[in-house]
């Protein structure tokens, strides 16, 4: 009589305890094939629409179109942008690669470990900042030729970066 007791109370009416702490996170079930994820990332953002990730895939489409758009403008074009776009195409796959693991990862773990608001910032403004420089060059403000000029500052500046992050950063 104790066994159907502790049955009737484990069944599908007895109370749930309550849920503490922020909701999780939609996990997708759908599982993504990182091979045809990099594949579709030839032509930059596809790979990342085939992941649900439409933030990123109007990111690296803009980089790309901005870049060409950018080697058009500019008197015999410009070395930087055209350098960047192999760049942006290699990177793109990559992203879609490791994106679709993350994915596959995330539904098979059930946890997300990935904060998406975050990610879908830095996307977001990396497209109000190529939107911006964009519209500056068609109302006049801006000229690309100036970067096509002056593109070696960028990688001066990046240098820099670089150097003062591994010579100050390990300091505590």
């Amino acid at each position: 009589m104790e066994e159907t007791v502790a049955r009737a109370e484990s069944g599908p009416d007895a109370p749930q305890p309550p849920r503490v702490g922020p909701a999780p996170y939609p996990v997708s079930t759908h599982k993504r094939s990182p091979a045809l994820a990099a594949f579709l990332s030839l032509f930059p953002g596809f790979g990342h629409l085939y992941n649900g990730e439409i933030g990123k895939a109007l990111a690296f489409f803009s980089a790309f179109a901005t870049c060409i758009f950018v080697m058009a403008e500019t008197d015999g074009g410009s070395i930087f942008f055209g350098l960047m776009i192999p760049f942006i195409v290699f990177y793109n796959m990559i992203e879609a690669y490791r994106s679709a693991e993350r994915i596959n990862l995330q539904s098979f773990s059930g946890v997300n470990a990935f904060d998406e608001p975050a990610s879908n910032q830095l996307w977001g403004w990396s497209l109000v900042v190529m939107g911006g420089l964009l519209l500056a060059h068609n109302l006049g403000v801006f000229r690309f030729q100036w970067i096509a000029k002056m593109w070696p500052l960028l990688m001066i500046a990046a240098g820099v970066a670089l150097l003062r992050g591994s010579l100050f950063g390990s300091r505590q």
